[in-house]
């Protein structure tokens, strides 16, 4: 299939390289195009100047962008461009609503589309192993998943339009109160005078071993919070979202609401473009 990327942000750079590499005929377009061109110096890619060439002839286009405004105004900006039957695959984390907005304009115009967020971080892209969370028609699915299995460990289809951000905000409400609490034992830990590396040793072999404690604990420990693979301000922006969502369906999400606050302790410190380890900084 012939395919564009839209968005090499830390995320995109290698989703998109992982599929140049793979042998798949794709155009990539970024709004910096430094950074663009830094991409083309890695995977000897194709780019393009403007969005609207990247989507020339493209059957499915994906996108990886920075939120939701960015993404309606890339959108706005491809889809009437886009041909009858192409698939357009949104990475981002968004909301449902969003999803099913840009699903309705997608759809009259003979345009499928997947709302289809990620996890497993910078990291994860890196290596090729993320996770993928994906709504939308089952038919689409199928045509688009062995394009994104290029960058991805796990692909799951997890209902209608909407539900591929359903799942990514559980995800967001569950990551974001383990790390508090990762924070929280681990700066307890180091106040008792422990061996931090030691400690991080008994922990991984024992209940509390897990993806945040592997990649955020020596992060917490060192105070490491720069060069960052998941920033305090988009934490916030994630955590406002479920928030949100969690008003309009009579969730109650206290652990969450009080890590936001947290969250926004640090970026008032001016620690938003610190990593998300940085919130032991709130128990030291």
């Amino acid at each position: 299939m012939k395919a564009a990327f839209i968005g090499l942000g830390k995320m995109g750079f290698p989703m998109a390289g992982h599929l140049a590499r793979a042998g798949h005929e794709l155009t990539v377009y970024n709004r910096t195009h430094e950074t663009a061109l830094r991409w083309r110096r890695e995977y000897n890619g194709r780019l393009a100047d403007t969005a609207l060439d990247a989507v020339a002839g493209a059957e499915i286009v994906f996108t990886c962008l920075a939120d939701i405004a960015v993404t309606r105004g890339i959108a706005g900006d491809i889809l009437p461009h886009l041909r009858e039957g192409a698939i357009l695959v949104d990475h981002a984390t968004g909301t449902p609503g969003f999803a099913r907005e840009l699903a309705a304009e997608a759809h009259s115009r003979g345009v499928g589309v997947l709302d289809a967020p990620v996890t497993g971080g910078v990291p994860g892209a890196v290596a090729g192993n993320l996770g993928i969370m994906a709504g939308g028609d089952a038919g689409v699915f199928a045509r688009a998943a062995p394009m994104m299995q290029s960058y991805a460990g796990t692909i799951r289809h997890m209902g209608p339009v909407g539900a591929g951000h359903m799942t990514k905000l559980v995800n967001v409400i569950c990551g974001v109160g383990m790390g508090h609490a990762l924070a929280e034992g681990l700066a307890f830990g180091k106040r008792a005078g422990l061996d931090m590396d030691r400690l991080i040793e008994v922990l991984m072999a024992g209940s509390s071993r897990s993806y945040l404690l592997e990649h955020k604990g020596p992060a917490m420990v060192s105070g490491a919070h720069l060069p960052a693979s998941f920033t305090v301000d988009l934490a916030i922006n994630n955590i406002n979202q479920a928030l949100a969502e969690a008003e309009a369906l009579g969730a109650s999400l206290p652990i969450l609401g009080l890590a936001g606050g947290g969250y926004a302790q640090l970026q008032a410190r001016g620690g938003g473009a610190w990593d998300t380890s940085s919130v032991i900084k709130l128990f030291e």
